[in-house]
């Protein structure tokens, strides 16, 4: 009988393991002291998968991940990419893109990639898909208003010059918003 071939861990594995010994190592947590985290939780890593998981020996499916950062004290984002936001990284199934873009991406805020002469459909687009109602940026474009206005039933936004945002209704009630536009520095 043959002997099974592992598949090698891809870009995005590797970086998980190299942050989770990152992050282990900072914290001064044996793996004795995560496997106990990790049990209390719910999702049992015993020490000798730990070890293999940091020597790349081990792969980290979707529960492990979200338990070994919640054990770890972080968000899943700080274990699947490369704790950076210069320069570039390489991500499974995208290549290189710039650091600071992945970061956006990860956490909710744009997509990797927009079509030149978007006219901010593609980040509205992205959101309405990335991020539940409340917790939605969108920019200042066109069709980031109307989604605004879709979201919040139709009435209009208004932002003041402080940057927050409100609507008034037909009754004069002004109602406060949460809303978290792009930032500027967000920009292609």
């Amino acid at each position: 009988m043959a002997e099974k071939q592992k598949t090698p861990l891809g870009p995005t594995g590797e970086t998980v393991r190299q942050n989770i010994e990152r992050i282990r190592t900072a914290k001064r947590l044996t793996y004795v002291e995560l496997s106990e985290r990790l049990t209390e939780l719910g999702r049992r890593i015993p020490v000798l998968g730990l070890r293999r998981i940091e020597r790349g020996e081990r792969r980290v499916d979707a529960d492990d991940l979200m338990a070994l950062a919640v054990a770890l004290g972080v968000n899943v984002s700080a274990l699947l990419l490369p704790n950076t936001a210069e320069g570039t990284v390489e991500l499974t199934g995208v290549g290189t893109v710039d650091a600071k873009r992945a970061w956006q991406w990860a956490d909710g805020m744009r997509p990797l990639r927009i079509p030149e002469g978007d006219d901010g459909t593609a980040r509205v687009d992205f959101q309405r898909q990335a991020r539940p109602a409340g917790l939605r940026r969108y920019g200042m474009t066109g069709p980031g208003r109307q989604a605004l206005m879709e979201e919040y039933d139709g009435a209009p936004i208004r932002r003041r010059r402080d940057g927050t945002f409100f609507r008034e209704w037909p009754d004069g009630r002004v109602e406060e918003l949460d809303i978290k536009p792009f930032d500027d520095d967000l920009g292609e």
